[in-house]
């Protein structure tokens, strides 16, 4: 099990998200409040070249985490993280490091589940057919 540091963001994060439910607000909301909280306090990292500083800023961090990719986000100075499988964001260059969901308003699409859609997809595509439990029915 990996272990990441809790900072002020995600503890602001998980405090919007768990008053949300409590109020009934609807998830859009809990992620819309929670990003405004979370960006408002981070640095813009300008440039794509930069994946490659935040992967270090990261690794210094967290060294023993695999990740398996990062790349830029909708969102100036937000980068995706994709590590175990799941969906990790990071900001002001490696920094920061939030845990959620990222909502087109516009569209209303969940920017992160379609993200995680197909990573799925592709981890099971990867799987041995010998490596799968397979049911079938018994009159099959």
């Amino acid at each position: 099990m990996t272990i990441f540091p809790v900072t002020l963001i995600e503890i602001v994060c998980r405090l919007v998200a768990r008053l949300s439910r409590q109020l009934m607000l609807g998830h859009g909301l809990a992620v819309l409040l929670a990003g405004v909280i979370a960006v408002s306090g981070m640095q813009r990292v300008h440039a794509a070249d930069d994946i490659d500083k935040v992967q270090a800023q990261i690794k210094k961090h967290l060294p023993d985490i695999d990740i398996s990719s990062i790349a830029d986000t909708p969102i100036d100075g937000v980068y995706e993280m994709i590590s175990g499988g799941q969906i990790y964001y990071v900001g002001n260059g490696g920094q920061h490091l939030l845990d959620g969901d990222i909502i087109d308003l516009n569209t209303r699409e969940n920017l992160t589940n379609t993200r995680l859609g197909g990573i799925h997809i592709g981890l099971i595509n990867a799987v041995e057919e010998g490596d799968m439990l397979i049911y079938e029915p018994d009159n099959y």
